[in-house]
């Protein structure tokens, strides 16, 4: 198997500024030649971002040669054998802008990416970046050393050509139905992993729009398309790595529509997307730009949340079932994503995922049935005409392999007042006529079949505890059949229902109704009072309760009526942990949350210090963006210390890292070099 593996390390954000490059030479499944060149980028501009990844400094290269003078030397590398990297569209992306930054013809060129491979060879590893790999096969790497990363590389698809018993490194690819990227003096085209792709751009493929006459022009419809398309960017962007298959969703996802590219919104959005197309690589900016696009699009447009959020979880569904794998980070970003948007609770399928979810994710391992139980739900929601990479005969196999049809909320808003029950199954509790009448008790009603009317529907739990119910019969089959049609109706256990009638009953029965929303206003105003006006909170009113969040995290709601509650998440619970005077109630049926009554204002009051300490918790819990420093630089380098005041803004500061580890490159400090 003869091929050349390389990695590039950039100066900075632009693809054009390689400051490094590794290359390994493999001849007959052998590692026959390795290399290590520094590279002067076009204008020396390093930022401390990347010099935090891989330790290049100006005084490492500032004496090197340039790439164009540097190319003819390195040029026959890339003539002749397959040349492979790991998340190849980087490193083919700053490849191709290298060249033109030096006006260089580009070489013929075939290659693959070993992430991809890796991916097909050896499904459900818990990472498929280089260190995880190496680390899987016991590979020696120091990471983002160029020539260790290539070599890392090169052992990789070695491995991966043993373990499936192929010779050549066509053989490979074949075996593993991926296809090579091409680039050509005048051209690009990425890899795929379906159809050989001829010479030219990315070929737009011809789709069959059902319907030809059909006008993409009412605000519903492209409301729809718009928010189908965030969820599907959402889905593939979750893990942080943009792949082939990927790449190729967004292709087909275009080529869909592209009849209508010159009617608005779709003139705005597909320059944006052919260039990610064609480049073969979706960066931060171009990222930032389809979403600041869309939400422009759909603020400006349309105002149901509901109908937005749910069309947009259908997108997330499809982004990542895209490349037919599916990760641990990508099922646990689902799950805070469902988290964040609790005023979706009582519609189909919001109820059904959350509740698979935490399932899935209670013991903390997700098993091999557990993961492909979940893609044959999410497949339910996936429109694969709008698929390239989906195959609808494929997902039916697998549904019906894993039948999941009816699942019961979990952590269910339970409010008696007006509310319809019905009883399903046996109880080991009570006799269905007592359960009726205590029911009744509350001011709700009791029918012994599901109507229309019908808001909750009640699962006995002789027998079977299990979250799924595809043997209960009739009455189950009827509820979930009226929650796809759009009924509000929800399943819920029977432990559930006893929790929640027993502190209907010990409630105080003279107390004020209390408002969550207004409560939820009087606990943001406490801490802006405290922390100031600037204090990252956002507060969601829903019918059911209301939600705050602290930077970005779903922290806490307050549920008020008959019985009223806050819900603290449990991410939190070192905070509590310690105060006995704080008894939160951990539900069986809700793994992220812990619960405890109140029954006055008086009451929540008492727990304002302990939301003020949530608050303060946020900042070591969210995940900021990483930037380099600020104007107070040399102050910090000073003081040997970052002094920025802004909690949020200081823990994404990379130079504080550095001035923590003592390395101080500015100020009457100054222990280090960096020009």
């Amino acid at each position: 198997m003869n091929f050349v593996a390389i990695d590039f390390e950039t100066a900075n954000e632009k693809l054009s500024s390689s400051c490094a490059i590794g290359i390994a030479v493999v001849k007959d499944s052998k590692i026959i030649e390795t290399k290590h060149l520094f590279i002067q980028p076009p204008d020396l501009n390093f930022n401390l971002i990347n010099y935090a990844i891989h330790g290049i400094t100006k005084e490492d290269v500032k004496d090197k040669l340039k790439f164009g003078d540097l190319w003819e030397s390195i040029k026959s590398y890339f003539e002749g054998a397959p040349v492979i990297a790991h998340n190849a569209s980087f490193d083919m992306s700053v490849l191709r802008q290298t060249l033109d930054q030096y006006q260089i013809p580009y070489p013929e060129v075939n290659y693959a990416c070993t992430l991809v491979i890796s991916k097909k060879v050896w499904p459900n590893q818990l990472s498929y970046k280089l260190d995880g790999l190496s680390s899987m096969l016991e590979i020696k790497l120091n990471h983002h050393n160029a020539e260790s990363d290539a070599i890392a590389c090169a052992l990789i698809a070695i491995k991966a050509a043993n373990e499936i018993s192929a010779t050549s490194f066509d053989e490979l690819i074949n075996k593993v139905h991926v296809n090579y990227g091409q680039l050509y003096p005048g051209g690009y085209s990425p890899s795929s992993s379906k159809q050989t792709q001829t010479k030219g751009a990315v070929k737009k493929t011809e789709v069959q729009v059902k319907g030809d006459s059909k006008k993409f022009n009412s605000r519903a419809e492209i409301e729809k398309i718009i928010n189908t398309l965030t969820g599907i960017l959402q889905g593939i962007t979750v893990d942080k790595i943009i792949n082939f298959s990927e790449i190729e969703e967004l292709n087909h996802w275009c080529n869909f529509y592209r009849k209508y590219e010159n009617r608005h919104p779709f003139n705005e959005l597909f320059p944006i997307i052919d260039t990610v197309i064609n480049n073969g690589f979706l960066s931060k900016e171009e990222t930032d730009d389809i979403y600041w696009l869309v939400d422009k699009l759909t603020n400006n447009e349309f105002c149901d949340q509901t109908n937005s959020s749910m069309q947009i979880l259908h997108g997330i569904l499809h982004g990542i079932l895209v490349d037919n794998i599916l990760t641990d980070e990508e099922i646990l970003k689902l799950s805070d994503w469902i988290h964040g948007h609790d005023f979706l609770s009582n519609i189909y399928p919001y109820d059904e995922i959350k509740s698979l979810l935490n399932s899935v994710l209670s013991d903390g391992v997700i098993d091999e049935d557990e993961r492909e139980m979940l893609k044959a739900f999410f497949s339910e929601f996936i429109d694969t005409t709008l698929s390239y990479n989906l195959n609808q005969n494929e997902l039916n196999a697998l549904k019906s392999k894993y039948n999941v049809s009816g699942i019961c909320t979990t952590c269910p808003e339970i409010i008696f007042t007006g509310a319809s029950f019905c009883f399903t199954g046996a109880s080991t509790r009570a006799p269905r006529s007592e359960i009726k009448g205590l029911i009744e008790q509350t001011g709700a009603t009791f029918s012994d079949s599901v109507t229309m009317k019908t808001d909750y529907l009640v699962i006995g739990d002789d027998g079977n505890p299990s979250w799924v119910f595809t043997r209960y019969g009739r009455k189950v089959e009827k509820a979930i059949s009226m929650r796809k049609a759009g009924q509000r109706i929800s399943i819920i256990r029977e432990n559930d229902l006893w929790d929640e009638l027993k502190i209907w009953e010990a409630r105080d029965k003279t107390m004020a109704i209390l408002i969550s929303s207004e409560l939820c206003d009087q606990i943001v105003e406490m801490i802006r009072a405290k922390e100031g006006p600037e204090a990252e909170i956002e507060t969601i009113y829903n019918s059911a309760y209301s939600s705050i969040k602290f930077l970005g995290i779903h922290s806490l709601r307050v549920k008020c009526g008959r019985t009223n509650y806050i819900y603290l998440k449990n991410s939190y619970e070192h905070v509590w942990a310690n105060d006995k005077s704080i008894k939160l109630e951990q539900l069986p049926s809700e793994k992220l949350w812990s619960r405890l009554s109140f029954n006055s204002q008086d009451e929540l009051t008492s727990l304002y210090p302990l939301f003020l300490k949530l608050y303060e918790e946020s900042f070591s819990l969210v995940n900021v963006e990483v930037y380099s420093c600020c104007s107070r630089f040399i102050q910090c380098s000073d003081e040997k210390v970052c002094i920025q005041p802004n909690k949020r803004l200081a823990l994404g500061c990379q130079y504080r890292k550095h001035l923590t580890n003592g390395r101080i490159f500015y100020g009457v400090n100054q222990n280090m070099e960096f020009r």
